[in-house]
């Protein structure tokens, strides 16, 4: 079993308090500019000015919103916005105990690196104003190489620039989307920095810096205890599928009347029931597929089911076993269509489609087990029929029923 040797960190509100930074700037800026001429309630401004650069916009457009906002003469657009870009990070402020982790971790021979999503020199403004650059053999920012947490690329980047793998890093983060979710996809230990300990997903809740040095060590301790890489996976698995069909349930409820029931959900599935379809199939089912189905072995068709995969029913594997058996005999298996998106393999049908889903129209939802290079195994694509329109619609099917329950919203 391979030890761990490699610590990922986030930026914003895991090293770098952005809330005081953000504090510290909007008085700077409202002193520097004059703009009590604008404002003449100092607070207003700065609660404004830190409310805006919380949400993801582009710095233009914060202060295009602070200019009409407030009245601003618009002559200073360009100042003000040239100001930030020049002198933000002079007031960079870090978390307590920075410094101290970090050469802590670093005595320990632990290799460290860093991930933020930002601009590239903004964001190296403010590591090199915290003097923590050296601390760490990678930095990765989504400003320079154009991809975004929680893009699982950008994580095999660093990864790969460290010379390091899933299994042997500990990642933190203050964001359970963009940090915890994708970096326990991959197989990473994660731990959120976070006064709120009510979260399930990570491997461990820290919100001093100073503590992390020992709740990593503890997690190298879990290691050690025999739980294997799948196993834990699995346990995640589980853990994300038992979550995903407590808010299926909870919308239906918000929706409609008879809440669970109209649902029709089945008792989960068998082990018995997955070695079947694997055999029928010949294919190896992703993990989240039996996660998934082992709380519910998809919907009992009828009057009144209330579908939750956008028009689509789930199916149970025996239907799911049926619907394949159907396609494997209406597509010729060398029927090509070009203009499929890049991630699948050009075929009308893939004998390696799992038809997951449909609407009784001849529509499936399917998870591709053969993906093309760009794609990846477990990725979710709509099957329309015979029109040779195929598109994938999520890199996995977790991903792809969150995106049905934020549609519902």
């Amino acid at each position: 079993m391979d030890k761990i040797d490699t610590v990922i960190f986030d930026l914003d509100q895991t090293l770098f308090d952005k809330n005081l930074s953000l504090l510290g700037f909007a008085n700077y800026q409202y002193e520097q500019f004059g703009l009590n001429r604008f404002i003449p309630v100092k607070r207003e401004f700065i609660e404004k000015f830190t409310e805006l650069n919380n949400v993801v916009m582009p710095k233009e457009e914060v202060y295009a919103k602070l200019i009409g906002m407030f009245h601003i003469d618009k002559s200073l657009y360009a100042e003000l916005l040239n100001d930030l870009n020049t002198n933000f990070h002079l007031h960079s402020v870090g978390f307590p105990g920075l410094h101290e982790m970090l050469g802590t971790l670093k005595q320990q021979g632990y290799k460290l690196g860093l991930i933020t999503n930002g601009r590239d020199f903004y964001q190296r403004n403010k590591i090199s104003a915290l003097g923590i650059s050296d601390y760490f053999s990678v930095i990765v920012t989504s400003g320079a190489i154009h991809i975004k947490k929680p893009d699982h690329a950008i994580f095999q980047i660093a990864l790969n620039d460290l010379d390091s793998s899933y299994e042997r890093t500990v990642f933190i983060g203050d964001s359970i989307m963009a940090d915890i979710i994708p970096a326990k996809e991959l197989g990473m230990f994660a731990i959120l920095k976070s006064k709120d300990e009510s979260h399930t997903e990570p491997d461990a809740i820290c919100d001093n810096l100073m503590d992390l040095p020992n709740v990593i060590n503890r997690i190298c301790g879990l290691r050690n205890r025999k739980e294997t890489f799948k196993e834990r996976e699995a346990n995640v698995m589980t853990n994300q599928a038992d979550r995903l069909w407590e808010r299926i349930v909870d919308r239906s409820s918000d929706l409609d009347a008879n809440g669970k029931e109209s649902l029709h959900l089945q008792p989960g599935a068998r082990d018995e029931d997955f070695q079947l379809i694997e055999h029928t199939l010949g294919i190896t089912l992703p993990e989240s597929f039996k996660s998934f189905y082992r709380i519910h072995n998809g919907q009992d068709g009828g009057v009144g089911i209330r579908s939750f995969v956008r028009n689509l029913t789930l199916s149970p594997i025996s239907e799911i076993i049926d619907n394949w058996n159907f396609l494997q005999e209406e597509f010729d298996p060398d029927d090509l269509e070009m203009s499929i998106d890049s991630e699948i393999k050009p075929f009308l049908w893939n004998a390696k489609w799992i038809p997951i889903a449909g609407n009784g129209g001849g529509d499936y939802l399917c998870m591709d087990t053969d993906p093309a290079e760009a794609g990846v195994v477990g990725q979710v694509l709509y099957f329309w029929h015979d029109w040779g329109n195929r598109s994938v619609e999520g890199k996995s099917l977790f991903e792809f029923i969150e995106s049905c329950l934020q549609e519902e919203r």
